[in-house]
């Protein structure tokens, strides 16, 4: 008998272990939510999400709106997160169907802190959200996450 209880100790423990090196959240922000300011989206496993809007000049006559991402890392230790978001438009939505096009994978280093911005330095931070000149979409109505791991 206690060699069972020490069985099934041992097979929880494992689960743990395992489970706990993985984590998956499902959040959601509309379009009106999305400001020009960074807005906390989700914290998972001590990284904080913020999510802002951007107009960039990309050399069009009309600018793109991106959506900026910003990990910050509150942890002693660096995290690496791969993500997948969908975004929904009025006529259909990008990424959906969990696409593997659209998956993306950052590394953030203890106590860092990375942002997307009109550079393009760190292009997984940043989301197309409008591109003028594709009309057949309609109106951005909402992203939401599809996959946070953490490893």
């Amino acid at each position: 008998m206690n060699q069972t209880n020490n069985f099934g100790r041992i097979v929880l423990l494992l689960c743990a272990l395992f489970l706990g090196n993985m984590t998956f959240a499902q959040d959601s922000m509309r379009a009106d939510e999305i400001g020009n300011n960074w807005t906390p989206f989700t914290t998972i496993e001590g990284v904080n999400v913020s999510l802002k809007k951007e107009k960039v000049d990309v050399g069009a006559p009309d600018a793109f709106t991106y959506g900026m991402l910003r990990f910050e890392n509150t942890t002693s230790n660096d995290i690496t997160i791969e993500f997948l978001f969908e975004l929904q438009y009025e006529n259909g939505c990008v990424g959906c169907g969990n696409v593997e096009e659209y998956r993306k994978v950052v590394t953030i280093p203890a106590g860092a802190t990375l942002e997307g911005d009109a550079s393009f330095a760190l292009p997984e931070l940043t989301l197309l959200i409008n591109n003028p000149y594709t009309t057949d979409l309609g109106a951005f109505q909402s992203l939401k996450t599809v996959q946070f791991n953490i490893k």
